[in-house]
């Protein structure tokens, strides 16, 4: 025969703990949050180098001819018509020493008459000085109606050295 249960001893010292068991399995993942605010904008970045040129375009199409205007009246023929004056003047004495001035009334024509001006000068004309026979530069001159004046500067003219003034006068006409 068994006899009665007696009373429970005194609770023993915990024993050696064992070893980590293997993880188990990975839990569903967690709801997202909320977005954050936005952070302040960045310093802009440097510009860059400026790209190569590119290449020229094709050339365009020619456009069409434009058409022809329509022919003109006839033209005429110009005469152009020369007029040559010619005047004369030996001076009696030398002159010279800077400006001289010899009046128009003092020179001969073609025809030996003393004219009142010299005739030809004008915008459409042009006069030559010839002394002693040499054309002179048209700087050295001054041809106005009545009166020649001479520069001379520090020459002087012998008596009887011939002055010719010529004016040659230039006229146009239209001719149908």
């Amino acid at each position: 025969m068994t006899g009665a249960t007696g009373a429970a001893g005194p609770q023993g010292a915990p024993g050696v703990t064992g070893a980590t068991g293997a993880a188990g399995p990975a839990g569903a993942p967690g709801v997202t949050g909320a977005t954050g605010a936005a952070g302040p904008q960045g310093a802009p970045g440097v510009t860059g180098a400026t790209g190569p040129t590119g290449a020229e375009g094709p050339q365009g199409a020619v456009g069409p001819t434009g058409a022809t205007g329509a022919v003109g009246p006839p033209g005429g023929a110009i005469l152009v018509t020369p007029t040559v004056f010619r005047y004369f003047y030996v001076p009696p004495t030398a002159i010279g020493g800077g400006t001289v001035d010899i009046p128009a009334n003092e020179f001969t024509n073609d025809n030996g008459n003393n004219p009142a001006i010299f005739d030809g000068v004008g915008p459409d004309s042009y006069s030559n000085i010839y002394i002693n026979g040499m054309m002179q530069e048209g700087r050295l001159f001054t041809l106005q109606p009545n009166l020649l004046t001479l520069d001379l500067s520090q020459d002087t003219l012998l008596a009887g050295t011939p002055i010719i003034v010529e004016n040659i006068r230039i006229t146009a006409q239209a001719i149908p």
